[in-house]
């Protein structure tokens, strides 16, 4: 969450800093910062509708339901894998592990360096 902050914070500047002046007396504009934010909301409503359209047709509205039925629903998949549930204590855990579990943490150290990198530059 931080690292999206900071981001964001430095983003949101330059775009301020680079709008188009209304007037010559202003140093700053709002225009592309506009743009910007209503750009994020459209990608966040997207990214919403994905995780609804999903839970809905893949996972049978299991973020929707209550505890017993996601309990029971833990329990009809345990039985049905038949394996440990558990893969992290299992000696071949990297086997049951998906690749594209890997895409959240590969997200997450590219935010961090992007965010290393324009802190430093807006410090240079």
């Amino acid at each position: 969450m931080n690292t999206g902050s900071t981001i964001v914070d430095i983003v949101v500047g330059v775009l301020q800093d680079r709008g188009s002046r209304v007037l010559e007396d202003t140093e700053h504009s709002y225009d592309y910062v506009m743009a910007f934010f209503a750009a994020w909301g459209a990608l966040s409503t997207l990214v919403a509708g994905t995780i609804f359209l999903v839970d809905r047709f893949k996972w049978n509205s299991l973020l929707r339901s209550n505890a017993a039925n996601r309990k029971e629903a833990y329990h009809m998949a345990k039985a049905k894998i038949n394996r440990p549930m558990l893969y992290a204590t299992a000696p071949n855990w990297r086997e049951y592990a998906p690749l594209w579990n890997y895409i959240p943490l590969a997200t997450l150290g590219v935010l961090l360096v992007t965010s290393w990198i324009l802190f430093a530059i807006k410090l240079a």
